[in-house]
């Protein structure tokens, strides 16, 4: 074998050699960008666009087939109005869609192991063929459901609505999205933290709960099964709460009532236990009718006063009688005046949603 030709079996040794490692190094970038793709695809809404309205969209199956087809479906499918009795001064939502019609059991039980939400959630679904928003609680099985929304106040009891809450409760959203398979869709306005934060500084200055304590005598020894039976002849109903609630003729509720040392009151026959005192709350912003949940407090105070011994005071622990009662209405008659001014009607849905936990 002459030297040219080992020369020239090295020489194609080598170019081999090359060719086969360019292809590896190829293999790899294809690798690591769908590999990136996906990972970005994966990250869903908590990766957002700045720029106003523009809707943000996490799908909930990675492959491209599967996302074009979707993508073909929403182009297809009737438009669906989730700004229909949503008030964006005071509210948010998350929409859902399924390819598939939604299963009322799957989906309830998906809800009700949600952790981590933001206030009081309304949760509804699209009727299809009344295409109407209806409350999740009037789910019909004969009906086809393709939409699910739900919807947030931007200020609570917890604080008002911030981006970094924003955030945490779209992550647990899409999760939720993810498990169901559906699709999750969300917009972030720019000004919805700032305006979640002009209502929680007005909602601060209205936010009052009246109490009027029922004080027993030091020596008196009333047992709670007593006062549990009294009250309950009234039409005072016991909540899971742990506390009794009042309602009117129209089923807007009055006013709470509970064991003055905070202990809940529990759903049990020949309940022994002594107490010392009672504490009606009316929570202002959440009554419809001041006077009305007022007049029929006190007097639900005076008629316990009246079988079991004892003083009515206020948190103060003084004397509560009738012109105090009246200063009192007269006061709170204007806190609802002007929470009607601001655009919440005092007792509706939206009052509860914005004074609640």
């Amino acid at each position: 074998m002459t030297s040219l030709q080992i020369y020239l079996i090295i020489v194609g040794v080598a170019l081999v050699v090359v060719f086969l490692f360019a292809g590896r190094i190829q293999e790899y970038r294809h690798r690591k960008k769908l590999l990136k793709d996906e990972v970005s695809q994966s990250e869903g809404l908590s990766q957002y666009d700045d720029n106003e309205g523009e809707p943000v969209i996490r799908f909930s199956a990675h492959d491209e087939d599967r996302q074009n087809m979707v993508d073909r479906k929403n182009q297809d499918a009737p438009s669906v109005n989730n700004d229909e009795d949503l008030d964006s001064r005071f509210e948010w939502s998350v929409l859902f869609s399924s390819d598939e019609d939604l299963q009322y059991r799957p989906l309830m039980d998906a809800i009700a192991s949600l952790k981590g939400l933001y206030g009081k959630v309304s949760w509804q679904v699209y009727e299809t063929d009344s295409e109407l928003w209806i409350d999740i609680a009037k789910f019909d099985a004969s009906q086809t459901y393709r939409y699910l929304r739900a919807i947030m106040p931007i200020s609570s009891r917890s604080g008002p609505l911030t981006e970094t809450k924003w955030q945490e409760v779209i992550a647990v959203l899409t999760r939720f999205a993810s498990n169901l398979n559906l699709t999750i869709r969300s917009y972030r306005e720019k000004e919805l933290f700032e305006r979640a934060k002009t209502i929680e500084d007005f909602c601060a200055k209205v936010d009052i709960m009246i109490g009027i304590n029922i004080l027993f005598s030091d020596n008196a020894s009333v047992a709670m099964q007593s006062v549990k039976d009294f009250i309950s002849e009234k039409g005072l109903i016991l909540g899971d709460d742990g506390l009794f609630h009042a309602y009117n003729a129209a089923s807007r509720e009055l006013y709470s009532l509970g064991d003055k040392d905070q202990r809940p009151i529990l759903n049990i026959d020949n309940d022994p236990s002594l107490i010392k005192g009672l504490t009606i709350i009316i929570d202002i912003p959440q009554i419809s009718d001041v006077s009305e949940a007022m007049t029929d407090a006190f007097t639900c105070a005076n008629e316990l006063v009246a079988n079991f011994g004892g003083v009515v005071v206020d948190d103060n622990l003084k004397p509560l009688g009738i012109k105090q009662i009246e200063s009192i209405r007269k006061q709170m008659d204007q806190v609802h005046l002007e929470m009607r001014e601001f655009g919440i009607h005092p007792g509706d849905a939206i009052a509860k949603k914005l004074f609640s936990m």
